[in-house]
């Protein structure tokens, strides 16, 4: 199963797949890899453009201890979570002269730093070869915030570079059974019919306009009428009667068919 086709899957209100939807799937994976990777990024459109050929039933993931300078020197790509790392860095160079006041973490990994010198939980590495094979070299997928603070703290002299920090780390190995199984799942957990006509918005057709007048349809606040419903028939029956959505009919219809080979 690749990284893009969580995009196949329904979502919660929070905008994620389910964790227990993820759960059925069987994704070979440590829970916390899972949590960290899968449930709270794997929908954002930057982790989804950077990382979506990923086959994740084609990775082997590993608990290891990895030096300080051996983490500072992982790739960070990601679009906005390369400035995370550059904050986080300038607000811990200064911890021996200033304090920890203006490194603006959680109460809990800030206890973690003063007491155990490191971070609470082991962030998300995969080998660059994963990404372009041929590459050597380590990739920082999920942990901006943690190795922004590693790298400023390692500047300033408050940790040794040859200290030792827990990570995950994802390796390419050979496929491994099960990768079936998330099609299974898919017949009775895909994204119903007009989550899926939102999620269109931002393409550059008249598919992406039907979704953005669907978003200003159940979500603003002014509007009179929302569709009943989340199958083709309720989404046919209010886009009659809209002034946006009524010469827009046999799209609507089209892409059902598009919609209904998601489970396939």
């Amino acid at each position: 199963m690749r990284f893009e086709e969580l995009r196949r899957f329904r979502r919660t209100e929070g905008g994620q797949v389910p964790r227990e939807v993820l759960d059925q799937l069987e994704l070979p994976m440590p829970a916390d890899v899972l949590e960290q990777f899968v449930f709270d990024h794997g929908l954002l459109e930057s982790f989804q453009s950077h990382y979506g050929n990923l086959d994740l039933h084609s990775i082997a993931w590993a608990s290891r201890e990895l030096t300080a300078v051996e983490i500072i020197q992982c790739e960070v790509k990601l679009h906005g979570f390369d400035r995370r790392v550059e904050q986080l860095t300038e607000a811990t160079r200064h911890v021996l002269k200033s304090g920890w006041h203006e490194v603006h973490i959680s109460d809990q990994a800030l206890k973690s730093w003063r007491d155990r010198r490191t971070w609470r939980r082991r962030p998300i590495i995969i080998e660059r070869d994963l990404l372009s094979p041929g590459t050597e070299g380590l990739h920082l997928v999920e942990g901006h915030t943690r190795v922004g603070c590693l790298i400023g703290l390692v500047e300033c002299g408050y940790l040794d570079p040859s200290s030792l920090h827990g990570v995950w780390i994802g390796a390419e190995s050979p496929a491994q059974r099960g990768d079936e199984k998330w099609r299974s799942v898919l017949k009775t957990e895909r994204m119903p019919f007009l989550n899926w006509l939102i999620d269109r918005m931002g393409d550059r057709d008249e598919l992406g306009d039907i979704g953005m007048r669907l978003v200003d349809v159940q979500y603003a606040s002014i509007a009179a009428r929302r569709v009943e419903g989340d199958d083709l028939d309720a989404v046919l029956a209010y886009a009659k009667h809209d002034r946006e959505l009524k010469g827009k009919l046999q799209t609507i219809i089209a892409s059902h068919a598009t919609w209904l080979k998601l489970a396939n």
